[in-house]
């Protein structure tokens, strides 16, 4: 995600997101918020936003690999970081899918652009349930897993920052034509998706709910979930059926809890 608004600003905010990044900079380009700067988790080296090898929140170039560093825009040296979000990166949303069956598979010829959103590729099975008590002891730990590691990453972060000036903003659950897609029409009419989003909600509460409580952890609208669980149509972005990313109007509303 290439960082367009480069000019001298007195103050800026430092996001760092994985592919989620794109519909958030579109909403931030349409709400013409330019003290953004933008800084794709998977273009940094192996250590870095680690539990185990801490938390860096003063990026350089350095935080960079090799082949990315001359695509990285950083701001002007005046300029003074008022605030951090992260996104996506395994919170809530997709993060949750990801625990029930894996990482999510990639796009091939085979599977790709070429297939109808009407079509099954069924790139992961997830298991129907109908009860958080189906849910398998299995699922479960994944969940706790992912809520501790999220948490322990929080908390490394605001031990080096205020608090009121960190958000992370939850990934968006995968689109219902999305997930009729990749996960087939059985799972999403099943409403299995509910299920697991509630069993998941209820760990994270425990471990992340004062995060929640004082907006630190901006958590997805429960207006934009449809009844199965996945986000509904409307806010899917413009792409290939497969495709789990929202759109900038899902974004939007999110804005109003970074102030300038």
């Amino acid at each position: 995600v290439k960082n367009e608004y480069h000019q001298s600003t007195k103050e800026y905010t430092q996001v760092v997101g994985n592919s989620h990044l794109g519909g958030f900079k579109m909403a931030a380009i349409q709400l013409q918020r330019s003290d953004f700067y933008y800084y794709p988790r998977n273009w940094m080296i192996p250590t870095e936003y680690s539990p185990q090898h801490g938390i860096s929140l003063d990026l350089n170039s350095t935080s960079f690999r090799e082949e990315y560093r001359g695509r990285v825009v950083f701001p002007p040296a005046t300029s003074r970081k008022s605030r951090i979000v992260f996104l996506g990166m395994g919170m809530f949303g997709d993060g949750i899918v990801i625990c029930i069956g894996g990482p999510l598979k990639a796009l091939t010829m085979e599977n790709g652009p070429t297939k109808s959103a009407t079509t099954t590729c069924l790139l992961n099975e997830l298991p129907i349930v109908t009860s958080e008590d189906e849910i398998s002891r299995e699922i479960i730990k994944r969940f706790e897993r992912n809520i501790t590691r999220n948490t322990q990453i929080i908390e490394a972060v605001i031990r080096q920052e205020q608090q009121a000036h960190f958000n992370w903003v939850s990934s968006p659950m995968p689109s219902e034509t999305c997930a009729i897609y990749r996960f087939g029409l059985e799972y999403v009419m099943s409403r299995s998706q509910a299920v697991y989003n509630r069993a998941y909600m209820k760990i994270a509460k425990g471990r992340l709910g004062r995060h929640i409580t004082n907006g630190s952890v901006l958590l997805q609208d429960e207006n934009t979930i449809a009844e199965s669980g996945f986000t509904k149509d409307e806010y899917r972005a413009s792409e290939p059926p497969a495709g789990v990313h929202a759109s900038e109007r899902y974004y939007l509303p999110f804005f109003k809890h970074l102030p300038v």
